[in-house]
């Protein structure tokens, strides 16, 4: 019987703290918790959903940075992450997403994310943004979707709840 692990999305500012090194935001490491998720990936123990928009998003981040898009940023070599390509489907998702939880302007993007999240049948979606996580809060898109929305966890919690 297979083994049963977390799907998880992601936001892009968790691959871009990351990259940037963050290790002290407001108390909170986050490289360690990205590691943290990383690693339990590769394990085999958490799949990361990973829209294919973050791609251009990395990019963008790593050019922030003043760093080069090369093979070591190439998600689709990353153990335990599943690249989605962004279909029809997932867009018109994301349009409905966008429009019941008022996420345009901003949030527009974020919702192409989460509609990516809710396709590939993500249980979380991990994001560095409180704004956006207490928006969502506020809404019934987790009762509607089955999708918790939040921080990555600090390293000793990632399966705490589970």
């Amino acid at each position: 019987m297979a083994k049963d692990i977390l799907r998880a999305g992601i936001d892009t500012n968790v691959l871009v703290a990351y990259f940037k090194n963050e290790t002290n935001v407001n108390g909170v490491n986050r490289v360690a918790s990205g590691e943290n998720l990383f690693r339990k990936a590769a394990k085999g123990e958490l799949l990361i959903i990973v829209s294919s928009l973050v791609v251009f998003e990395v990019a963008e981040g790593l050019d922030s940075i003043d760093q080069d898009f090369s093979d070591l940023y190439d998600l689709r070599r990353w153990e335990g992450f599943e690249i989605v390509m962004v279909n029809y489907e997932i867009a018109t998702l994301g349009g409905k997403i966008m429009r019941k939880y008022d996420l345009r302007r901003k949030y527009k993007i974020d919702a192409l994310l989460l509609s990516t999240a809710a396709y590939a049948k993500a249980e979380k979606f991990y994001t560095w943004d409180n704004r956006f996580i207490r928006k969502i809060k506020n809404s019934t898109f987790e009762d509607d979707y089955h999708i918790q929305v939040e921080n990555p966890p600090p390293v000793r919690d990632l399966f705490s709840e589970r």
